[in-house]
């Protein structure tokens, strides 16, 4: 009997899945941590730094247009005492790009809308374009041109709005747990990203095809 329960729980799941998997129209991406790591984040850790405090309202400042680049390599100098031309050197290396992640967009293209939804500066066009990750979005909302910044749940709304679509008809996935769950709580279907492995492994779980 117990075995039987088992597989009817697993059935109806996999039933579920595969209506989820057709239910989606738009897939929206994250970008630093998940095609290309989080610069601020790794320069932060190579420093022995916490993502917190004044180093996490110095750069939402900068993510949300509020201050300008140079004003946020001074604010650093000024909390560190790292010469502002070597954090702007730092900050200006183009990052490696995940392929595995690249791999598995350009299967859901053919089936999905994807779009880009990131917390970064006016440059992150420029690094899209250089890293050649953005001929794979057919939408791209930055931050800093928006004014606001995830977790904020407009963010979101110009995403439906944009889409015509409910909020229900969006997958979001994103390295952020505090992201993640203010999209949830939004209505988003969401998939925390880890690594490239994992985020493959539970699109599969969904029934898509990856």
């Amino acid at each position: 009997m117990l075995s039987n329960s088992i597989a009817l729980v697993a059935d109806s799941r996999k039933r579920f899945n595969a209506i989820l998997a057709h239910m989606i129209r738009a897939v929206v991406f994250d970008l630093y941590g998940v095609f290309i790591p989080d610069t601020y984040t790794a320069w932060l850790n190579r420093h022995g730094l916490n993502r917190s405090g004044q180093f996490q309202a110095i750069v939402e400042q900068l993510d949300r247009g509020e201050s300008t680049p140079h004003t946020f390599y001074t604010s650093l100098n000024e909390l560190t005492g790292v010469p502002v031309a070597e954090i702007e050197q730092d900050f200006h290396t183009i990052p490696e790009v995940d392929h595995d992640v690249v791999s598995i967009v350009e299967k859901l293209q053919h089936r999905y809308s994807i779009l880009l939804c990131s917390n970064g500066t006016k440059r992150t066009r420029t690094l899209l374009e250089k890293t050649d990750l953005a001929r794979l979005f057919q939408t791209v909302f930055i931050s800093a041109e928006m004014g606001i910044t995830k977790p904020n749940y407009l963010m979101f709304q110009k995403i439906t709005e944009h889409l015509g679509l409910s909020v229900n008809e969006v997958l979001f996935i994103d390295d952020s747990s505090r992201n993640i769950d203010a999209a949830k709580k939004y209505g988003f279907h969401t998939i925390h990203y880890t690594t490239s492995d994992a985020l493959r492994k539970s699109l599969v779980d969904y029934d898509f095809t990856v």
